[in-house]
């Protein structure tokens, strides 16, 4: 892994989410986000990750982020997220 890219410490996040490492998912996502803040794909990942955890302000607050750089979020995972949070955007 190229330790000065952002995208691998992204990638690697969504990774370890999926390996049940939420801990270190939040953690490459951050330091993803600190190398890049306008790279929407570590928002949105590590947003799932707040999600899976039940942090769900967190993972609004990841999915305003995203969007607000241009992302467009799975209407799927807002539904999900406005279900299990009972909010809206």
């Amino acid at each position: 892994m190229n330790p000065k890219s952002s995208l691998a410490y992204g990638n690697r996040g969504a990774l370890k989410r999926r390996a049940g490492d939420l801990t270190g998912a939040v953690d490459d996502c951050t330091r993803a986000i600190a190398m890049d803040p306008n790279l929407p794909s570590p928002y949105i990942n590590r947003a799932i990750t707040y999600y899976t955890a039940k942090d769900y302000t967190k993972a609004w607050a990841d999915v305003h982020k995203a969007q607000a750089l241009g992302a467009t979020i799975d209407p799927k995972f807002l539904s999900d997220l406005a279900k299990s949070s009972g909010q809206t955007q």
